[in-house]
């Protein structure tokens, strides 16, 4: 059992930066973070099962498309201070602990949490008391609690002894993770009160102090999910409107305009779907542990529903414009694939479901997309100038820079194009037929 000294020596191991910091899954989250730890001081080991990703990391690459993390994650390597390992033993040598996996949803849309308790349990076999442990993956109230039951059920650890814990959940935009990892504020929800004040030392590493607020973990949790609802609630919220406005034959995108004029509304743009790692994950995770409480949550899943429908919609748009056969035999060139613009996460994406429903109703389809290499079983295009050659109708289903710039500069006569961003004003866009979301047709 370590001695009364533990929490000091942590403490100021984590003051001087002479910890050795454990990621476990270095991802989208984790690769970052890892290496901004690693930037300013601390050793950090990053733990993976994708052998894959531990090669390219230890080699110095960088295998997510991020600004300034190639530069970052290649420095920090080449000084030693950033290495990835699938030897799961390597834990014993860490004084803390970051759990950066993911937590999807089930087939059935329940929550998984067992790529989480999976790391949990290599923790439970290998780590050493004297550790602090913080959860950064995104979990429904309680989960950061159930992690320190089962370290402190070993018997070999003692909460605020030998064991300290937080929630500290990730809270930055793809695209421009580095940046605001830096910069945005960061909530830290302590399972005790030393804990907090703990990882509050961890992350001042890296973050103003006046940009951390403390908690508790539950609260931190729940504030999280409450973020991300929120945005989901509010895109329902817009995309409900738009088919609202297509019903009326007005355009949605001139009423959001004005309605967001007045000094407190903030309607967001209605769109073919949400994705992400982050918005049709999180309301699930929050309604789910409300529901087995007996309680209810009946506004956040009615906007799941209505977003997670936007990619039916569209296709359904588009099936009205197209002829009296409907999309059968039609050519149809979904254009971004990806989940947002200039990222290259396909986590979640909409075109997902957009490229399913065209082509169960019996259109071929291709794809193209600058920044990924997958087609969610679409045709693949590779040249964006013969791939609208080829197709009678086109759908723009992410607003990448390259289709900002292109598509106004292209010809499209003759062609049916559905602006599933509603980036475009329809003057902009040469094709023969145009359509939005919640927009009037332009022929």
């Amino acid at each position: 059992m370590p001695s009364a000294s533990t929490y000091d020596e942590l403490a100021d191991r984590l003051e001087t930066r002479s910890a050795t910091v454990g990621v476990i899954g270095v991802g989208y989250i984790g690769l970052p973070t890892a290496a901004i730890l690693a930037s300013e001081g601390y050793r950090v080991i990053g733990f993976d099962i994708d052998e894959k990703k531990v090669r390219v990391l230890n080699s110095g690459g960088c295998y997510i498309d991020e600004p300034d993390l190639p530069w970052i994650v290649s420095g920090v390597v080449d000084a030693g201070r950033l290495v990835g390992t699938t030897d799961f033993r390597k834990m014993a040598e860490c004084d803390v602990l970051m759990f950066c996996t993911q937590t999807p949803l089930k087939s059935d849309g329940t929550p998984n949490l067992d790529i989480l308790f999976s790391a949990v349990d290599c923790a439970l076999e290998h780590a050493r008391p004297g550790i602090l442990i913080i959860c950064e993956s995104t979990v429904p109230p309680g989960t950061t609690q159930r992690i320190v039951e089962r370290f402190v059920s070993t018997g070999s650890f003692q909460l605020d002894k030998s064991l300290w814990a937080a929630h500290c959940p990730e809270r930055v935009l793809p695209g421009k993770v580095v940046q605001e990892l830096r910069t945005n504020d960061r909530v830290i929800g302590g399972i005790t009160p030393a804990s907090a004040t703990l990882a509050r030392k961890l992350y001042e590493s890296f973050l103003d102090p006046d940009r951390i607020m403390e908690t508790r973990a539950t609260v931190s949790e729940f504030a999280k999910l409450a973020e991300n609802t929120y945005r989901d609630v509010n895109i329902a919220l817009a995309n409900e409107m738009a088919i609202a406005a297509d019903l009326l034959g007005i355009d949605i995108t001139e009423v959001i305009a004005l309605a967001n004029r007045h000094p407190r509304v903030n309607i967001h743009r209605p769109g073919v779907g949400v994705g992400g790692h982050c918005l049709p994950k999180d309301p699930i995770l929050l309604s789910t542990a409300v529901t087995e409480r007996g309680g209810r949550l009946d506004l956040t899943l009615k906007a799941r529903e209505i977003n997670s429908a936007m990619p039916r919609f569209a296709v359904s748009l588009l099936e009205r414009v197209v002829g009296s056969d409907g999309l059968k035999d039609r050519r149809v060139l979904v254009l971004g694939i990806t989940f947002k613009e200039d990222v290259d996460d396909t986590r979640n994406s909409p075109s997902k479901v957009l490229i399913e429903e065209l082509r169960k109703r019996g259109a071929f389809v291709r794809a193209h997309d600058p920044k990924t290499d997958e087609r969610f079983g679409a045709d693949n295009v590779t040249d964006l100038k013969s791939g609208i050659d080829w197709a009678e109708a086109i759908v723009l289903a992410v607003a990448h820079s390259e289709y900002r710039i292109a598509l106004p500069r292209m010809d499209l006569q003759g062609k049916v194009f559905l602006d599933g961003r509603n980036i475009f004003s329809p003057s902009e866009i040469s094709a023969g037929v145009y359509l939005g979301i919640g927009r009037p047709v332009r022929q």
